[in-house]
């Protein structure tokens, strides 16, 4: 069973777009995993709604399983007010390019005030780069998007009350706040069991997960995986990536560029004086806790296939440069 901590605030600007009134459209959107399901479900649960999931067909067949969805809203919103969620809209288009303006006639034709429809999305860089231009003239039915982010460090230790402080501290350093992680944790394990079992075990839930999440967002996984194990190693300038990739400055740049617009790299901003001219010449890291971990840690275990000594690697320098990323990472999270 997946307990609901948090997201108090996102919660209420559902609901208050909800009591708004009018028909409108809400988007909510953030990467997979997050909890953007468990916050639709907590959201409707006391309302009548309408759910759509969303997949890739073409055209005429999207239409054909989209006609019998919209019958029930217009046929539910004659008698109340409704919700109608279409989960993960961006792949609506993919095989149906006039989707949204298809779709804003539709709209029009639902019952006055009735409606109050929540498009969910995965696509963080669709989202806050093309949605817009891609919806026209439905867009101007849209309010404010809301971004479901990871869980502060304050919040996900709400999740384990009986772990100890330094236990916390690791597994936010090891899974960050993303909640379809962090369900998967058992505190009654030791960390370094929950490792084994959940990650470095061929059969483990998260075994594969850092190159199945990129694999949703990015192309090229070879070279995005190459960034990523260089970028793990101490916050490099692109001039280091260029010499240890062989990539061109141009594709690292994008390369880069893309890894930012899915939250996953950042520019860094040091606390530390000595640090704050390379910052400026540009400096850069990972900002997904998992993915730190995984490409700091956990690649270059694998890769070495030296998963019985597993414990005796990592507890040398990997480990504690590691643990001290995270301690300032944790650091700045409370400070913010």
């Amino acid at each position: 069973m997946v307990v609901f901590i948090g997201r108090e605030k996102e919660l209420a600007m559902l609901n208050q777009a909800y009591l708004k009134g009018g028909n409108s459209i809400v988007v909510l959107y953030g990467r997979e995993q997050i909890g953007k399901t468990t916050l639709v479900k907590k959201f409707v649960q006391d309302k009548t709604y309408v759910y759509y999931q969303a997949r890739e067909l073409s055209e005429k067949e999207q239409n054909r399983y989209f006609e019998k969805v919209l019958f029930s809203v217009k046929e539910k919103a004659e008698k109340e007010r409704i919700v109608f969620v279409v989960d993960e809209f961006d792949l609506m288009q993919k095989g149906y390019k006039t989707f949204f303006a298809d779709f804003l006639t539709k709209f029009d034709e639902f019952p006055k005030g009735q409606v109050m429809v929540l498009f969910v999305s995965s696509a963080i860089g669709w989202v806050e780069n093309d949605m817009v231009s891609d919806m026209g003239e439905l867009a101007k039915y849209m309010s404010l998007p809301i971004k479901l982010k990871e869980f502060t460090f304050v919040e996900m230790v709400d999740r384990f009350p009986k772990s100890t402080t330094k236990d916390c501290i690791l597994i936010y350093g090891i899974l960050g706040g993303v909640p379809g992680y962090l369900e998967h944790w058992n505190p009654k394990e030791s960390v370094k069991q929950n490792i084994v079992r959940l990650i470095v075990d061929k059969k483990g839930v998260l075994h594969t997960e850092a190159q199945r999440f990129l694999k949703t967002s990015l192309r090229e996984l070879p070279f995005y995986s190459t960034i990523l194990s260089v970028l793990a190693e101490n916050e490099p300038k692109l001039n280091y990536l260029f010499t240890r990739t062989g990539f061109s400055r141009a594709k690292i740049s994008v390369y880069i560029k893309n890894l930012i617009q899915i939250d996953v790299a950042e520019k860094i901003f040091s606390y530390e004086p000595e640090k704050r001219d390379s910052v400026q010449k540009g400096l850069y890291g990972i900002t997904d806790s998992f993915l730190q971990f995984w490409y700091q840690l956990i690649f270059r275990i694998l890769v070495c296939r030296a998963r019985m000594n597993f414990m005796r690697l990592i507890l040398k320098t990997a480990w504690m440069n590691w643990q001290e990323k995270l301690i300032r990472r944790c650091a700045v999270n409370l400070w913010n």
